[in-house]
């Protein structure tokens, strides 16, 4: 997942937040059990969420070039190399 450019730039911002309590839970035990803080584990998964809506993007531009086949070309060599990079992620 990509670290956001902007984090080694931005002083953290407090915010309060609600969670379903199944999700909180789910969150709790999983930054215990890779001994990480429940922000960072938040902080990631924002991060992979906005980059998953920037892909959905690309892939929805792309779309409208779909019957050109070097862009389709160009398409699948990139969602290739998309698979390869979340598979050093571990959920």
């Amino acid at each position: 997942m990509p670290t956001p450019k902007y984090h080694a730039l931005s002083k953290p911002q407090v915010f309060t937040s609600s969670l379903p309590l199944e999700l909180k839970e789910t969150l709790e035990k999983y930054a215990s059990k890779h001994h990480l803080p429940k922000n960072k584990v938040i902080e990631q998964a924002l991060a992979f969420f906005f980059h998953e809506q920037k892909r959905k993007a690309f892939v929805e531009g792309l779309k409208k070039y779909g019957h050109d086949k070097a862009m389709t070309e160009m398409a699948e060599w990139g969602m290739d190399d998309y698979a390869d990079q979340l598979k050093k992620f571990p959920y």
